[in-house]
């Protein structure tokens, strides 16, 4: 749902509360550690939309009819992008990974519960902010 600014208020209110509850959640001794709990957690969240960005670029690639030779060297740098993604998520420990996993798994979930409401409706207006008149 968005609000008369087209801004989506449930999900920022929604991403509010889990934040909350992660941040309640790693209550450490000392506010250093519990940020850096918190960094690392951001970090690994983070770096999972950019693996499987770099897992569709052959896909992409096919389907914008781009010739295997030309898309060879975005191929080699989708590799190694995946590669340090991969790299940087063992370096945030594993502790960290489980949770993330565990967060990603969450939004997943909440996903499937709100697909069907999130299907792209071609018959619906977009509209652009500030309103464009029309002539």
């Amino acid at each position: 749902m968005v609000n008369r600014f087209r801004s989506p208020y449930v999900a920022i209110g929604s991403l509010l509360a889990i934040q909350i509850a992660m941040t309640l959640s790693t209550m450490s001794p000392t506010l250093l550690k519990q940020f850096n709990i918190l960094i690392n957690l951001a970090v690994m969240i983070n770096l999972i939309p950019y693996l499987l960005a770099m897992a569709a670029v052959p896909d992409l690639q096919k389907a914008e009819g781009i010739s295997s030779d030309k898309a060879r060297m975005a191929n080699i740098a989708a590799v190694v992008g995946g590669i340090y993604s991969c790299y940087a998520v063992y370096g945030c420990g594993w502790a960290v990974i489980f949770e993330g996993a565990f967060v990603t798994a969450m939004g997943l979930v909440i996903y499937a519960v709100l697909s069907s409401r999130l299907r792209y409706n071609p018959s619906s207006q977009v509209s652009t902010f500030p309103p464009v008149e029309k002539k």
